[in-house]
């Protein structure tokens, strides 16, 4: 990942007002992710990219859980978030970059949906993220490929630099845990450059 996170946030902090009429792509893989959960169960649920909250409404009409942790690098996001969320009181807001945040959670679920692309470090943040988890917890994600926008580049359009399908597998196996893993390839059309 090559841009700066203080751009990340502020971009985002800029599409707030948008984002939801864009993410169509990040719902359906939101929704293929909850209905790969083993359980829909949990007591504590720490979700990281809560964006606008749209995920987190998915979350909250799918699963059974006592307390939510929402994160996100834009405090806009948050803010978003709080106010579309005014009526649920076993939630809490933690704003910041999630490589750099000290964390004190220990959650049945940490969740994250087309989010860790914009990580640095993404094997670190999986060792620290795995320290997280209760015993018998659950992480689950979601991200994009280097497929993702392909007719961008061959426009010379530069990207993210995504990682491989196999370079996921790769780090995956290192963390030592049971995982599962699953690739969609999700096509759609935009009327111009401009729309998509």
């Amino acid at each position: 990942m090559n841009c700066p996170k203080k751009n990340i946030a502020r971009n985002f902090s800029k599409a707030v007002s948008s984002y939801d009429s864009f993410s169509q792509v990040q719902q359906q893989m939101g929704r293929k992710m909850l209905d790969a959960l083993p359980s829909a169960s949990f007591e504590l649920v720490f979700e990281i990219g809560c964006g606008t909250g749209s995920f987190t409404s998915l979350l909250v009409s799918n699963l059974s859980c006592r307390n939510l942790i929402l994160n996100d690098i834009s405090e806009e996001m948050i803010n978003c978030c709080r106010h579309r969320f005014a009526d649920f009181s076993n939630m809490e807001f933690i704003s910041g970059d999630i490589e750099q945040l000290s964390l004190k959670v220990k959650a049945d679920l940490i969740i994250s949906n087309a989010c860790l692309q914009w990580v640095s470090d993404l094997p670190a943040l999986l060792s620290k993220l795995i320290l997280c988890l209760n015993p018998n917890g659950v992480f689950a994600f979601s991200t994009f490929g280097p497929n993702n926008l392909r007719e961008f580049k061959s426009l010379g359009i530069p990207q993210l630099g995504y990682l491989s399908t196999q370079d996921l597998r790769d780090i995956l196996k290192r963390t030592g845990l049971k995982y599962d893993f699953d690739e969609m390839i999700i096509r759609s059309h935009s009327g111009s450059a401009l729309d998509l």
